[in-house]
Parts: structure tokens; sequence; C-alpha cells
């Protein structure tokens, strides 16, 4: 489905491509003369639900953030706190140096090197793009975020693009991305005689004096071919993924699983990142300096490296045949990923009749400050079922450490005011950070999440 990288011979431009058909030198012209469009408003919960952890459904399972759920029975159980069975344990279930090394040399066999943003950029999507389309690239956002430091992580716009703009004309710092049919591409991206279905172009110079990126996804392609939910944002993730950074594509036989391979892999659904493409992430994020080249990606230059996780989970069952959930932290390399999974309820909060008024659910948080430290507290969700809105309270916040030692953590406590859609929640205000909540369970006996801010990654869970 994906063609290999296409160079311009220009000094300071990269078309890193995908789609259908060989590769060969393009050369940016300028599209001819588009009428001018007024940037419309993205609605603002799209972008909202951009900066939130991804929340998968999966036939009788709901997963919030990233796909990291531990094998328990290889974890050593602590103790029962609050209602929750804890546990923590390295497990050896990261991608090895070596492999991390070779896909990250690919990526950078371009011109220009290993090139990511040295800021967040922002993403802005043409004007007249498909609501669908709209909530697609936004679910690729937050699918790249769960697996980018907090300070690293994309950004949505609140102005779409105009149309067809030419890559000499986007700003730096920005990455536009268009739905449309191959014919209105701009002529310095169209594939004569080619079956192009997705295209990255980007500014990628060795000195960073300018930084931006262009996707073109053909809409007739879409239609044509019946791709699927999963099938759309598999590729805008790829695509995404060149334009941050990732300058090639790797071997399909030595990562089958990868997001950057020329095809689509089944076996990728519906997580659509493998390991190796987050590892890689994260190294080429933390590093690597800017513009290295394949040659001087080394042990040396990645520095310690290791594939064991450090985990910690809380984990509580609902009842015989009712099901469980599972709340927890990983932490490898530096970085922690918080997430949360758990039997879906079998209706809508707000359809369920054995709720009444207002429900609460009381539990707890654990995280890893910035830090690495350790953060313990208590977790309390109070929803009002007339409104569908909420309080959720974090108190009690300690930092561990160590040697059975403590302190208060910030001022002790968290408090957001949170919405809630179907059977997730999400923050609408209080202190800063982001929250991505679910009730677990037949009857919503159990609610989870996690919660992420700057000095911060923590899963949470409670029980009403």
């Amino acid at each position: 489905m994906f063609k290999r990288i296409v160079s311009v011979s220009l000094s300071t431009f990269l078309v890193l491509g995908c789609g259908g058909g060989g590769g060969g030198s393009m050369t940016p012209t300028k599209p001819a003369v588009v009428p001018p469009v007024t940037p419309a408003a993205i609605p603002q919960q799209a972008i909202t639900h951009s900066k939130q952890a991804p929340v998968w459904s999966l036939g009788n399972t709901t997963n919030i953030g990233a796909r990291l759920l531990p094998e328990l029975s290889q974890l050593r159980k602590l103790n029962e706190s609050r209602g929750f069975s804890i546990s923590a344990g390295m497990l050896r279930d990261g991608v090895a140096a070596n492999d991390v090394l070779d896909y990250t040399r690919t990526m950078a066999a371009g011109e220009a090197g290993l090139v990511p943003f040295l800021s967040p950029p922002t993403i802005r999507i043409a004007t007249g793009t498909k609501p669908e389309f709209i909530d697609y690239a936004v679910r690729a956002v937050q699918v790249i975020n769960a697996h980018l430091p907090y300070d690293k992580r994309l950004r949505f716009s609140t102005l779409q693009a105009p149309p067809r703009t030419h890559i000499d004309d986007i700003p730096e710092g920005e990455i536009y991305i268009d739905f449309a049919p191959q014919a209105l591409w701009s002529d310095s991206v169209k594939m004569p005689g080619r079956a192009g279905e997705s295209i990255s172009t980007n500014y990628l110079p060795r000195s960073y004096g300018k930084r931006n990126g262009h996707i073109w996804i053909d809409s007739d392609v879409i239609s044509e071919r019946g791709w699927t939910a999963d099938h759309i944002v598999h590729v805008m993730v790829h695509e995404l993924l060149h334009s941050i950074g990732f300058g090639g594509h790797v071997d399909a036989a030595r990562f089958p699983l990868s997001a950057m391979t020329e095809r689509v892999p089944k076996e990728a659904f519906p997580w659509i990142l493998g390991k190796v493409d987050t590892d890689a992430l994260l190294a080429m994020y933390t590093r690597f300096v800017p513009g290295v080249s394949p040659n001087d990606i080394s042990p040396h230059t990645l520095g310690p490296w290791s594939d064991e996780t450090a985990h910690l989970t809380g984990a509580a069952g609902f009842g015989r045949g009712r099901g469980a959930m599972i709340f927890g932290v990983s932490t490898r390399n530096g970085f922690t990923r918080p997430w949360a999974t758990g039997r879906t309820p079998a209706t809508a909060l707000a359809k369920n009749p054995e709720l009444r008024e207002t429900v609460v659910w009381n539990g707890m948080i654990f995280g890893v400050n910035n830090l690495l430290r350790g953060v313990d507290g208590d977790a309390r969700l109070a929803v009002d079922l007339g409104t569908l809105n909420g309080q959720l309270d974090f108190t009690n916040l300690v930092s561990i450490l160590g040697q059975g030692r403590s302190a208060v953590w910030n001022d002790g406590d968290l408090r957001y005011s949170v919405s809630v859609r179907g059977n997730t929640f999400t923050q609408t205000g209080g202190d800063a950070g982001e929250v991505t909540g679910a009730f677990f369970g037949p009857s919503h006996e159990g609610m989870g999440g996690v919660l992420e801010r700057s000095d911060l990654s923590g899963a949470f869970g409670g029980k009403r």
C-alpha cells in the first residue's frame, strides 16, 4: 500500500511518500490557483478529544491508554489497598536496543537524517473535511501522543487549513492534512499513472530553518476500497510518523507489527503501533540529536537502554462471571505510560436501571512523577445521573521517597469536573492535566482511567 521514500533534488525538501507503485523524483511546483477559503473552526469537541488518551472498545472489554497490560501472574502481589489487589514487578517486555538502533537507522536514511520537530507541531485539517475524517485524524493524534512524553505531544489547531496548500505556504511548525481525490492534490505530489493512496511532504532542512509538513489522503481510494475506520486511522498514523521524523519504511519480515512497513498488517488492529514503533519514537524524541545520520546512531548515542518494564497494577473483580478491572503504570527507559482496562458495561451509564440520582465510586490513584518517584492517593468520583456531570477528586496525594518515607505531593490534591458520554468521561475543568476515564463491570461497578500532566502520569480506579 505504501511506496518508498521519494527524494527531490532540492537541498531542503524531502517527500516521504506512501502509495501504490514505485518512486521517483518530484519537483515541488506550485498548484493551480485555488480560490481563497476562510478557514473554518474545528469543533471544540475535537480539540478536547485530541488531548485525551485513546479509548479502545474490544468486544466486551474497554481499554484506556496504551496497550500495556502485563501478565499479572508474573508480577508479585504487594498488598490489598482500598479494595484493590496491588502487584508489581519487572518484565522483559520491551524492545531490545539492537532492534531500536536498526529501526531508527532505517528512519534516518534520508538526506536530512533523523529529523523530529524541535517543538511539538500543530495539526490543521483542511477546510471542507468531512466530520468523520476529522475524527480519524483526532484518533491518530491520540494514538501517537499516548507514546510521547507530555511536552513532546502533537497539538490540534482550532482553525482548519486552506485546502490544497503548497508546502511552501505552510507555516513553520504546522502539519496540514487534506482528504481529497488525487486529481485535486497539489501538483507537487500528484502521482500520474500510480495508484497513490497517501503521501507526506515535508521540509526537512539540515539547519532547521523551517520545519513543516503536509499529508494527503486519497478520499476516492477510501470509498472505492471500502477502508474501515481502523484502516484509515492506520494510514493517518503512518503519515503522521513520517511527518514528525520517521523518514523511511521498515522491513515487514523483521518488524511485522510495525506501522511503518509498506503495508497495513491486519495483526496491528486495533492498536496500530507496534512496540518497536513506540520505543523508537521515544528514542528519537529523547535520545538522539536532531539530524543524526544512520552512521551516528549507535549504542553510545542511544545511551543506556533497557527492554525491561517496571509495572505497578491495581486489580479488582466484580463477582463471579461479572468480569474485572485493572489499571496501572508502566515505566521503561525513563518514560511512564498509564493505562486501564476492564469489562464493558451492559448499557450506557444513564440507562442503568439500578442507579439513581448521584452515584459515587471510591478508590485510589497511583503514578510516577517527573522525578520518577511514585505518587499515591485516594480517588473519588461522584456523577449526577440527571446531568451526567461529575466531580473527580484525588486527595491525600503523597510522593513515595523510599525506606518507608513519604511527603505530601504538591499541595496534596487534584480536583476535576468531568462530563460523561456513554460509558466514558473526560475532564471539563479543574486542575491542569487530562483525565480519560471509563466505567467497568456489567452494572458500572467500577470506574478507572488515566491522568496525564507534565508532573504526573497516573492511573486510577474506584468501586461503588
